[in-house]
């Protein structure tokens, strides 16, 4: 007859995931083995596969607008792998996500993730290409590549110029698509 399998707690930091590893464990134990319970990490590839990326609102060949209410680990695996084979891509990121809270006169530059959830304080300014895991306080140009870095603004922007800026950003692109 099989024992019945279960997750024990060993000790504080030790649980076992079933009764299989409480029968090894203790064997080990008693017959005075050295090991340290999932004591190690072994890092491995996963095999390739072929996959396929519907964008959302593909404006011209190269330049894709991707609307994201979520934006998870594999979304953020996926699109990491789109960038490295697909240099020649401009996909810009529109998120939304009711637990981040983007204060008022922010902007947040083109190609940002930001991992919710965050807090943009007011007249923030996040920079194009990085990414955003911790909160960011008012009057602050924020950058964050290899890490974060919060400096504050000297350069007060309104909505109104940054619309605007928008606006013209994609006008020309309009146009220049349709005169190709």
């Amino acid at each position: 007859m099989h024992p019945k399998y279960k997750r024990v707690r060993i000790s504080k930091t030790v649980e076992l995931k079933s009764g299989l590893e409480e029968v090894i464990y203790n064997y080990l134990k008693d017959n005075k083995v050295h090991f340290v319970y999932e004591g190690m990490k072994i890092k491995f590839e996963l095999p390739t596969q072929k996959k396929s990326y519907t964008p959302d609102f593909p404006i011209n060949d190269r330049f894709i607008v991707e609307a994201k209410g979520a934006f998870n680990s594999a979304d953020r695996k996926k699109h990491k792998l789109i960038k490295e084979q697909h240099p020649e891509l401009d996909i810009r990121f529109i998120f939304s996500n009711s637990k981040t809270k983007i204060g008022k006169k922010s902007f947040v530059g083109s190609n940002s993730t930001i991992i919710a959830p965050i807090n943009i304080g007011d007249n923030v300014t996040l920079g194009a290409g990085s990414t955003f895991n911790e909160d960011i306080p008012n009057d602050t140009l924020s950058i964050g590549r290899a890490y974060q870095i919060n400096k504050k603004n000297k350069k007060k922007t309104t909505p109104k110029l940054l619309f605007d800026e928008i606006l013209i950003f994609l006008a020309l692109i309009f146009l220049s698509s349709k005169l190709l």
